[in-house]
């Protein structure tokens, strides 16, 4: 593993992320049309990849149509914590 990559992955650990890593052209060649990640930014040969955790105890509920708004809110919680640590860590790696 080089030191970027060692630097990101160790970054990460202090959002207790579930799953973390980095996807490059190679690995993800052959994939569909939106594995592409120099369409969004041309040139790029990697990016980091990471992932939370849902509350598991709402989703019975939500699929049982019993309760779909506790599972909602921690859904829309959950991707606005994690575009808050893609932000940071963006803002990380341009220092």
């Amino acid at each position: 593993m080089n030191d970027i990559t060692e630097i990101v992955l160790d970054y990460l650990d202090a959002f207790e992320v579930c799953a973390k890593g980095i996807a490059t052209v190679e690995t993800l060649a052959g994939g569909p049309p939106s594995a592409d990640i120099s369409y969004v930014l041309p040139g790029a040969k990697s990016a980091v990849s990471f992932a939370l955790p849902l509350d598991q105890s709402l989703i019975p509920s939500f699929l049982g149509k019993a309760d779909r708004n506790a599972h909602d809110r921690d859904n829309m919680r959950t991707n606005t914590e994690a575009t808050g640590i893609a932000q940071r860590l963006a803002d990380f790696l341009s220092q």
